[in-house]
């Protein structure tokens, strides 16, 4: 069975998760660049790439926790 919730994930799997959304992030900021004024797209691309690079971090030190532990 697929798990389909976040909450269901250990944090090698959310990270994985992750990474495949932020194509989702591309997507937003150039709809950004498409239907809003530059100067506002770039404050709020800039904002949206800020906001993932932190949590891409978090998690991705979450996971490199999570597959030290097992490995032992």
């Amino acid at each position: 069975m697929k798990k389909i919730f976040w909450t269901q994930l250990n944090p090698l799997e959310r990270l994985d998760r992750y990474i495949h959304t932020l194509w989702l992030l591309v997507l937003a900021v150039m709809v950004l660049f498409l239907r809003v004024e530059f100067m506002l797209a770039l404050f709020l691309s800039g904002v949206l790439i800020f906001t993932a690079y932190l949590e891409y971090k978090s998690i991705k030190k979450k996971a490199l926790e999570f597959e030290k532990q097992n490995k032992d």
